[in-house]
């Protein structure tokens, strides 16, 4: 347990007179007898009203300080209207509440609280034995939370979460959550029927509404005046026992309605609701509006739907009364209509310029819609009028963390709670302030003790389980998200973090129902969000959702929840890391992957896991990489951490090695990676070159101001190989040897101008070196020969690109424009040779072309929005104009047009339908911050450098009952080509194909640990021109893959299985001009099994692909020709690997 130590105040004197000074200040600040125990027992965490303590040797009641050190056997009393919190060594938060008196354990390892009377709230998480013994029934716990009351005839227990064994020497009974007992005495316990809730109502937080400004105090004689404007004060510093015992002082407070609001504010303040009633009911209802503004805030507290009626009535009384508008902002608030609720704390703040409540309370609106600039400077505001208000301060506090400066915010929390210790926002923003930088113990706590404080906080309590979750504590965080979900049933959020928890756990199943369950939910948090920051929020559960189902092999679904959360956010990182990982097993998408990657490497915090190296590359078997299941939202405040590391090792058969290590150092204002990775496995045959795969990369990023990030990159990769499988027809070439070499160097720049506005510059230059051998037989009809021809080709080009991209999303519109510029340079050298294939070292020619200059121009200009006509329907439209030209193959200007609608009828449902066309960029520039999809289709695509094309395309994704879910996507497309003359030496010609890509999908999970999908890809790819094709050259290849996947989940092992069928037919033109058919049918079996040994820090797997040892021929259509790991292995290969994070 970390103790909680001030900030030293600079003094001018020499080191010797500082030691002094601050040891003697702090010994006059606590009794001596609080210091005379090592280890103490606890401490006291916050203090509201009148604490004392009696330490167990002298007898004696001394006034409690803050923080104050507890020993064995020491006595805490509430003395009165008042609150105390106690911090126990043995891992136990104690509430205490209004005249309570408790005696602590003997011992700081061990021992039983003792509650002779009053009321206690506590929360023990650890499985250590811990009990509280009353005058009428004792309670032993092992983990759980639970309120007990003793008076003078009876104690009662009320569980929240947990289990509880209560007995006494009548008898016993055992309660779990929800449940409760009384005892009295002589008789063993007996179930009642009591809600948790109910049982700490008196630790409600209730907000305070009524303030009297100078023009009204100014009414009231002299000596009331001061009397109220002191109160006033100490309420506003929450300091509400010494408030109540001023206004005591003051005859009037309980007839004048206004002073007697003041006073139930007071009352509210330390929860006592029943008093604060009783005092309000002496007034008629809609008389005064600051009664009925505070009668509004019990309402809102209470969950009382007659709380906006009662607040606008308020307001509609007494327009100009800043009571009644701050307590109609908070109904508003709790309507869901947020917006509203911050106009109207805006009018109270006009009406009221002296009242730091109202300030507050807009700062806290603000902050809530996302404008942390504004909600910053109100809370300075209220901070400026009242410099001891605890929630102003807190807020100020989190307008700094929010902005990245997170050391000013924990030492601005620090000093809010040593003024006032008992404002829950306070401890749970230092919480959070700790655990971003690292101290996870030390924030889990005050994240606790925020709980404590507020316990119904449904809130709350979910931030708690996600505290627990950076301990690895899985059970107790999944039992404050049952508690949560118990508090708040609308709540999305208890079920967005236990999404999260599971899918950490293994668990992707039980996450993916977790995810629907927030998605559901999602519009709920109106109470506490914009508009806009709730599609932010669907986009971050859409999300969780994809990880969930790559964790089970959906990669199709894994798309769509993709695209959905893109389009509910398009700066969402997570979303366009997801859409990356959805596009690597799909043809002719790996230009867009490049893309998405990224834009969600531009929109990273600082301080999240950075981006593996390996994932410039098609997937690696061998590397999973630290991927980022969950979005940001608030989980950003847990996943940043000072310093990531990880690092993977593997090896397999047919030479199958790979590593790669990820080392990331983050700051508060920056971060700095670093990463390396290498992957070999065997060529197919001897003569064909082995696949080599590696790089790495620097990646550093600054942030320049709070909503600015700069971003460098260097990167380097290495690629070879060959021909992968064998050729689908006999004579066609195989590569023998595929080397391309990169070199990347970039800035960027992120700039969020506002609520849902953001800029995205970046600039890149790249140095590429390609080296490409092929061979094929042929047969010379006219001498008889059979002849060997090797070509070789060597590439060397250099590239410039621009690429911008603005976004601006509203509540039912969304716009994104941008520009793209790429130029490319470079030389070609081509040359063969042909020798006798019955004597390879008898070369009979050798052919080299000149070099040929290369040079490539692409600009392009875009626009696109959506709009969102209704919850239920979205039109896109967008457009965007190309200017291609690559002299000798392609020129093309043109405006593109784009149409496309998304319809979503009801939950889990979803229809898409576009059309649209483009233009294709060279592969050496495809990687920019243009879109990559269209109304949930892709538009980026690995074609011949300047092709032209048009595509249409339909989905339907639909969940159904009992867990089944489906899909179905058709595409078309049309392009126009460039395409070599036959005969002729480098010369282009544009020849017209059709493509037709279609997918259906079938998932239906068997429980939590059994998950059956299927899937079938089609894709057609015609050639429709006037025979000028060159020979040998497929002319129509028809592809059908239908992998069958079974997941499983066996104790900690989860097991993976695929049966890949795959039939593929294709058409050429033979050298002689004859048309020759070929076909190939074949299975491949694969399986993983992957085992954690240490939860989220080490594990391991193994994978055995093409388990059967198939043989087969197959046919690769992907365009982009880099070398990559196969789709299919062409025999049975184990790989086995260890994987390290931390």
């Amino acid at each position: 347990m970390q103790s909680h130590v001030r900030r030293p105040t600079k003094f001018t004197l020499n080191p010797l007179n500082i030691g002094l000074s601050l040891a003697f200040s702090g010994l006059s600040a606590l009794p001596f007898a609080a210091l005379a125990c090592n280890p103490p027992v606890g401490h006291l965490a916050a203090t509201e009203g009148r604490i004392e303590v009696r330490d167990a040797g002298s007898g004696q009641w001394h006034t409690a300080t803050p923080r104050q050190p507890l020993c064995p056997g020491d006595q805490v009393a509430v003395r009165g209207p008042g609150r105390a919190a106690v911090v126990l060594a043995q891992d136990v938060l104690v509430r205490l509440d209004q005249n309570t008196t408790l005696t602590l354990p003997a011992s700081p390892t061990a021992g039983e609280l003792k509650l002779p009377q009053g009321v206690v709230h506590v929360i023990s998480r650890f499985n250590k034995r811990f009990g509280i013994i009353t005058p009428f029934v004792n309670a032993f716990v092992d983990g759980t939370e639970f309120t007990v009351s003793s008076n003078d005839a009876f104690s009662r227990v009320v569980v929240a979460e947990g289990r509880v064994r209560t007995g006494n020497s009548a008898g016993e009974q055992r309660i779990e959550a929800g449940q409760a007992i009384e005892a009295r005495a002589g008789t063993a316990p007996e179930g009642i029927v009591a809600r948790p809730l109910d049982a700490v109502a008196w630790a409600i937080h209730y907000p305070q509404v009524q303030h009297l400004g100078m023009a009204e105090l100014a009414t009231y004689p002299a000596a009331t005046r001061q009397a109220v404007a002191a109160a006033q004060q100490q309420a506003a510093a929450g300091r509400y026992r010494d408030a109540l015992d001023t206004l005591s002082t003051v005859p009037e407070a309980d007839t004048n309605p206004a002073l007697a609001a003041l006073k139930a504010g007071a009352m509210l303040g330390l929860g006592r609701v029943d008093a604060a009633e009783a005092l309000l009911a002496r007034f008629a209802p809609h008389g005064d509006p600051a009664v009925d503004a505070t009668v509004a805030v019990i309402q809102v507290a209470r969950n009382d739907a007659g709380a906006l009626k009662t607040a606008g009535e308020a307001v509609s009384r007494a327009p100009e009364s800043a009571p009644a508008q701050l307590a109609r902002s908070f109904a508003l608030q709790a309507a869901g209509q947020v917006p509203a609720a911050l106009d109207a704390a805006r009018k109270a703040t006009a009406l009221a310029l002296d009242n730091p409540l109202a300030h507050a309370r807009q700062a806290e609106l603000e902050l809530s819609l996302g404008h942390t600039e504004a909600g910053g400077n109100a809370a300075r505001q209220a901070l400026a009028l009242a410099p001891d208000t605890p929630r102003a301060a807190a807020l100020a506090a989190f307008a700094r963390l929010i902005g990245g400066e997170t050391a000013a915010a924990a030492s601005d929390f620090e000093a809010a709670l040593a003024r006032n210790d008992a404002d829950p926002l306070a401890h749970f923003g230092l919480g959070l302030t700790l655990m971003r930088q690292g101290k996870t113990e030390a924030g889990r706590r005050e994240v606790e003790i925020a709980a404590l404080l507020d316990p119904s906080n449904a809130e709350l309590r979910s931030y708690l389980g996600r505290a627990y979750m950076e301990e690895s504590r899985s059970k107790v965080a999944g039992d404050q998200f049952d508690l949560a979900r118990r508090l708040d049933p609308a709540s999305p959020t208890p079920w967005y973090f236990d999404a999260f928890r599971q899918l950490r756990e293994g668990e992707p199943l039980a996450a993916l129902r977790s995810g629907e369950e927030a998605l559901a939910r999602n519009n709920n948090r109106s109470v506490l969000r914009s508009t806009i920051l709730i599609e932010q929020d669907r986009a971050a559960r859409s999300a969780s959702l994809g990880a969930a189902y790559q964790q089970v092999g959906l990669t199709a679904p894994a798309q769509v929840a993709a695209m959905n959360a893109i389009e509910d956010d398009p700066a969402s990182p997570a979303a366009h890391r997801l859409l990356a990982d959805a596009y690597a097993d799909v043809p002719r998408f790996e230009g867009a992957r490049l893309s998405e990657l990224l834009q969600a490497n531009l929109r990273q915090p600082i301080g999240q896991w950075p981006q593996a190296p390996q994932f410039v590359m098609p997937p690696l078997p061998l590397f999973d990489g630290p991927r980022s299941v969950s979005p940001d939202e608030a989980t950003a405040f847990f996943e940043r951490k000072p310093t990531r590391f990880a690092a993977t090792l593997g090896g397999g058969s047919h030479g199958a090695m790979a590593a790669s290590a990820l080392l990331s150092h983050s700051w508060e204002q920056g971060q700095l990676s670093f990463g390396s990775f290498d992957y070999r496995y065997a060529g197919l045959t001897d003569a064909i070159a082995d696949t080599h795969l590696a790089g790495s990369r620097l990646d550093a990023r600054v942030q320049l101001a709070p909503g600015s990030t700069l971003l460098a990159e260097a990167r380097h990769t290495e690629r070879y190989g060959g021909t992968q499988y064998r050729n689908l027809f006999d004579g066609q070439a195989t590569t023998l040897l595929h080397r391309n070499l990169s070199d990347l160097g970039r800035v960027a720049l992120r700039h969020e101008l506002g609520e849902g506005d953001e800029i995205l510059v970046e600039a890149n230059t790249q140095r590429f070196r390609e080296l490409q051998k092929d061979y094929f037989q042929f047969n010379s009809m006219g001498y008889g020969l059979e002849l060997d021809i090797n070509s070789e080709v060597l590439t060397q080009q250099r590239s410039r690109g621009l690429s911008a991209l603005y976004t601006r999303q509203r509540e039912s519109l969304g716009l994104g424009a941008g520009a793209t510029f790429a130029r490319l340079s470079g030389t070609q050298d081509i040359g063969a040779t042909a020798a006798l294939s019955a004597d390879p070292n008898t070369v009979l020619d050798t052919i080299k072309l000149p070099t040929r200059p290369i040079k490539t121009d692409r600009d392009t200009a875009f626009g696109y929005a959506q709009w969102r006509l209704n919850p239920v329907l979205t039109v896109h439209g967008g457009a965007d104009y190309v200017r291609f030209e690559d002299p000798g193959r392609s020129q093309a200007e043109r405006i593109n047009g784009k149409l496309g609608a998304v319809l979503r009828p009801s939950v889990g449902t979803s229809l898409r339908a576009a059309i649209f066309q483009g233009v294709s960029g060279s592969r050496y520039d495809a990687e920019n911050l243009a879109p990559t999809q269209f109304a949930g289709f892709n538009q980026i695509f690995d074609d011949i450098s300047g092709t032209r094309w048009r595509r249409a395309a339909v989905a339907m994704e639909r969940n159904l009952s009992n867990g089944l879910s489906g899909g179905l996507e058709a595409s078309w497309r049309w392009l126009d080509a460039p395409t070599v003359d036959p005969g002729a030496r480098i010369t282009y010609h544009l020849e017209d194909w059709k493509e037709r890509l279609h997918r259906a999908h079938l998932a239906l999970p068997f429980g939590r640990h059994a998950m059956l999908s299927a899937e079938w890809r089609r894709e057609n790819i015609r050639y429709e021109g006037d025979n000028n094709l060159i020979r040998d050259t497929p002319w129509k290849v028809d592809t059908d893959l239908l992998p069958l996947r079974l997941w499983l989940k066996a104790g900690q092992v989860d097991a993976l299985m695929e049966h890949w069928m795959v039939r593929q037919r294709a058409s050429q033109i033979a050298g002689n001009g004859a048309e020759s058919d070929a076909h190939s049918t074949f299975t491949v079996t694969n399986l993983r099994l992957s085992l954690p040994l240490v939860p989220q820090r080490l594990s391991a797997s193994l994978g055995v692909y093409n388990i059967f040892d198939r043989d087969f021929r197959f046919h690769n259509t992907d365009l982009n020709g880099a070398p990559r790991v196969s789709l299919f292995y062409p025999q049975r290969t184990l790989i086995v690997q260890g994987q390290l994070r931390f």
